[in-house]
């Protein structure tokens, strides 16, 4: 009976384990189920479409005065005292052969933002907290080094809202895109995926339509 029970417990640790590296591949858009439906766009510096291996791209989201943009009544809402739970992932999205050795790359983290990072399959990605800091405005400013050569996306989107020195969770959702005019979609769509044995995926492609993802090339 006992061996039955570490048999179950061992098989339901590695389907979470499975899952867990997937998650945040196929994640779904934030849907308005609160007062607001915030929305905000981050930059991305330096922007380009070549990069070398051991550059490093940084992510900036800045929302002055605490007032972030609502979809739902078009203006600018202050709201303080609310806590991002984000994510930024580099997703490998060709390389001939389809192979990845370790991370595709590191990430730094200012001072006093709580993070998690992890590496699984053809993926890194790293859970970031922040907002509940002292300061005038929600600002976030992450690196990204990059480690191995490929076509390489990058996202940066919410999970959910939390309220400060509360433990809740805050039902107002927040999405958010890049601030570029060409997320280099045509850079996937240009790759031979046959030639490695995929197809070109339409996850990616509708993030890259949404601006939730941007391509570069990492030489």
């Amino acid at each position: 009976m006992i061996l039955r029970i570490l048999i179950s417990l061992i098989v339901f640790g590695l389907f979470v384990c499975t899952t867990a590296m997937q998650c945040y591949r196929n994640y779904p858009q934030n849907d308005i189920k609160g007062q607001y439906g915030f929305k905000e766009g981050a930059d991305i510096l330096p922007y380009q479409v070549n990069y070398s291996v051991g550059d490093t791209i940084w992510i900036n989201l800045n929302i002055p005065g605490k007032r972030i943009f609502d979809t739902i009544s078009g203006s600018r809402v202050f709201y303080d005292s609310v806590n991002f739970n984000s994510i930024v992932q580099v997703d490998l999205l060709y390389k001939n052969p389809f192979t990845v050795n370790g991370a595709l790359a590191d990430f730094i983290f200012p001072l006093g933002v709580s993070a998690y990072t992890n590496t699984g399959g053809s993926q890194t990605f790293s859970q970031v907290s922040f907002g509940c800091a002292p300061s005038a405005d929600y600002q976030l400013l992450l690196g990204i080094v990059l480690k191995q050569q490929g076509i390489l996306g990058i996202s940066f989107f919410n999970t959910y809202l939390k309220k400060c020195f509360l433990n809740a969770y805050d039902h107002n959702s927040f999405s958010l895109s890049f601030n570029v005019n060409d997320p280099h979609k045509n850079l996937y769509l240009q790759q031979s995926m046959g030639t490695i044995g995929k197809t070109h995926d339409p996850i990616f492609l509708n993030m890259l339509d949404r601006k939730t993802m941007v391509a570069i090339n990492v030489q």
